[in-house]
C-alpha cells in the first residue's frame, strides 16, 4: 500500500514540474490534463529519439558493409562487374581465355573472387558497387 502511495506522490511531483516548466494559468482539470497529456509525450519522444536514431545509424553503417551476393547473375554481368571494379584480378581478365585452364570458364571462382574481393573495396566504391548490384536484381525480378 506504501508502494502505491510513494508511486502515486512521485506522479503528483512530477506533474507540478510539468506544469511549472510548461507555464499553464489555466485553472480549467480538461485543460490542464491535455498539456500534461502532450508534455509527456514530448519528454518520452526526447528520451526515446536518441536512442532510436543510433540504431538507425548502426544499421546503416552495417548496410554500407555487406556486399550483396552475386550468385545467380549472369556470366556477362559478372564480368561487367569485374572489369569495372576488380581489373587486376585474373579470373575476370582471363574467364574466356583457354589457355588459362584455372580461370576458363570457371563461374564459381569468378563469384566467390567478386564476394571476396568486393569487401576490401574503398567505402564508396563499395556502396557504389552494391547499388549497382541492387539495381541488376531488381531488374532481373520484373522480368
Amino acid at each position: 500500500m506504501k508502494k502505491i502511495m510513494t508511486k502515486a506522490n512521485e506522479t503528483v511531483k512530477n506533474q507540478a514540474m510539468i506544469l511549472a516548466k510548461v507555464n499553464v494559468k489555466s485553472k480549467k482539470k480538461r485543460i490542464v490534463k491535455k498539456v500534461l497529456k502532450k508534455a509527456i509525450h514530448q519528454e518520452m519522444i526526447a528520451k526515446v529519439s536518441p536512442v532510436i536514431s543510433e540504431e538507425t545509424q548502426i544499421k546503416e553503417k552495417e548496410k554500407e558493409n555487406v556486399t550483396l551476393s552475386v550468385n545467380n547473375l549472369p556470366v556477362t554481368t559478372l564480368l561487367q562487374l569485374g572489369k569495372k571494379y576488380l581489373k587486376e584480378e585474373e579470373v575476370v581478365k582471363y574467364y574466356y581465355n583457354a589457355e588459362k585452364e584455372a580461370f576458363y570458364k570457371n563461374k564459381t571462382m569468378l563469384v566467390s573472387v567478386l564476394d571476396e574481393k568486393t569487401k576490401e573495396l574503398q567505402p564508396d566504391e563499395r556502396k557504389a558497387y552494391n547499388q549497382e548490384v541492387e539495381e541488376l536484381w531488381s531488374k532481373r525480378k520484373k522480368n
